[in-house]
């Protein structure tokens, strides 16, 4: 782009990379990622304080969830895919915002064994929205194009006009026709 690289623009740039690429841990992270870090940090981005603040620090009400979520997480496929169903009243009892609610769908990945995993939450309407992530080799994708959802084989979404009960049936019927 012909920018120079001051350090306002390379903290920005460093955040984009690093989150797109969960701090350089999805399948996404390439040497052109790594060279671009690079060159944040030359610039004189805030590595050490930046990667703190978006990937370790938690607020005590998303910690408060995900306790809850390992609490009522369903495993399914003999612990290769996981299923939690977070009804509103669950997110208001423990005063979650939005922000600790950001990325809460990545959690039940990290599971040990968990190939993919879908969250799915209530909305003010009723309806349910499901996030499903993946692991390489598996689809979150096409779990999603079933409910008409999209997004790519990592992360992907949809939302449903029913109950969240009806929405983990429908899933649980949906994920063993894929491979």
């Amino acid at each position: 782009m012909q920018v120079k690289l001051d350090t306002a623009l390379a903290n920005a740039l460093y955040t984009a990379v690093s989150t797109d690429t969960g701090c350089f841990r999805y399948s996404n992270t390439k040497d052109h990622t790594f060279a671009t870090a690079a060159q944040c940090a030359k610039a004189g981005a805030r590595v050490y304080e930046l990667n703190q603040e978006l990937f370790e620090t938690n607020t005590l009400g998303r910690l408060r969830m995900q306790a809850w979520i390992v609490d009522h997480m369903k495993m399914l496929r003999g612990g290769e895919m996981a299923i939690v169903a977070i009804p509103m009243a669950v997110e208001e009892e423990i005063g979650v915002t939005q922000d600790d609610m950001d990325n809460i769908s990545s959690f039940p990945r990290t599971v040990a064994g968990v190939c993919m995993a879908a969250t799915l939450r209530e909305t003010k309407e009723g309806d349910t929205k499901i996030s499903v992530r993946a692991v390489p080799g598996c689809d979150a994708a096409a779990i999603c194009a079933k409910f008409g959802g999209g997004g790519h084989k990592g992360a992907a979404g949809a939302s449903m006009t029913c109950s969240m009960d009806e929405a983990v049936q429908a899933l649980k019927k949906a994920i063993p026709t894929l491979e």
